[in-house]
């Protein structure tokens, strides 16, 4: 997640800016900044210190200066106009118009590597089908195994389901050409397909695929589960940053997972809700 959309105060973004900068570039700080928007440091001083703002000229020259890409410079120059403006109706507006675009660049689809799929827009991929049934992808996802590819119909005992029931999810991945036989071999075709929160499946398979991690997890003795749950009181910031640590950690999981042998199928879940309005 780029870093200014982790921040819905520009000063703090500038800070946070100037404490990566000095890593790289040596002297550098508020002082660069303010030379950077062309304005006296005394007067960017006062600026930081909220006794001042800037003007929309000093804001491009800023964008400009950092190289920030024409979404950023927008979430920029919207967190400035929220200093700046004094109606509390354009506040409201102007809030609203910045956590969308901030929500947007904290969604998965946007941070992680993995395929998105618009199966709205691509019904015909067939592949609409594949989260309407979430043993259909755990199935898929099993096939990277060496001994269940060579072996598909022992996955029946592995998953604890019926074997017709595996047949035809086998036959169904086969039409999605999301698998195929090489001799005897079912080897799977894709491994990175995402399905995004804002997909009008998404809720459907968010229900169904935790239905059947409780079951699984009922079965599971407790060493072999990693479990953790708590309620907690904070504010909308801590909540963002909460968000950004995990989008993190994920990337992180990504690069593991992708450089791994697949030897077992796991899943790993993650919820960060509101309990209050």
């Amino acid at each position: 997640m780029k870093l200014i959309f982790q921040h819905d105060d520009y000063r703090t973004y500038l800070r946070k800016v100037v404490e990566q900068k000095r890593h790289i570039e040596k002297g550098f700080g508020l002082h660069s900044l303010a030379d950077m928007a062309r304005v006296q440091r005394p007067y960017f001083s006062k600026v930081m210190a909220r006794n001042a703002e800037l003007s929309q000229d000093q804001v491009y020259l800023l964008c400009s200066g950092l190289g920030l890409a024409d979404d950023e410079t927008r979430y920029f120059e919207l967190l400035v106009e929220l200093e700046r403006t004094a109606l509390a109706e354009r506040r409201q507006v102007l809030s609203k118009t910045i956590e969308s675009m901030a929500e947007e660049q904290r969604t998965t689809a946007n941070n992680l590597s993995a395929g998105k799929e618009s199966l709205d827009l691509a019904p015909s991929t067939n592949l609409l089908e594949y989260y309407l049934d979430p043993l259909i992808q755990i199935v898929h996802i099993s096939l990277f195994i060496a001994r269940f590819s060579s072996h598909p119909r022992s996955l029946a005992e592995a998953l604890r389901i019926n074997p017709a029931r595996l047949n035809g999810i086998i036959e169904r991945l086969l039409n999605m050409g999301l698998v195929a036989y090489e001799g005897s071999r079912l080897i799977p075709k894709r491994d990175s397909l995402h399905l995004d929160k804002r997909n009008t499946l998404f809720r459907s398979w968010r229900t169904q695929i935790k239905t059947l991690s409780l079951q699984r997890l009922s079965e599971l003795p407790l060493d072999e589960q990693v479990s953790f749950t708590t309620v907690f009181s904070a504010d909308a910031a801590t909540r963002r940053a909460i968000h950004t640590l995990f989008l993190e950690f994920l990337k992180s999981c990504e690069s593991l997972v992708k450089d791994a042998p697949s030897h077992q199928t796991y899943q790993l879940s993650f919820d960060l809700f509101p309990w209050t309005d």
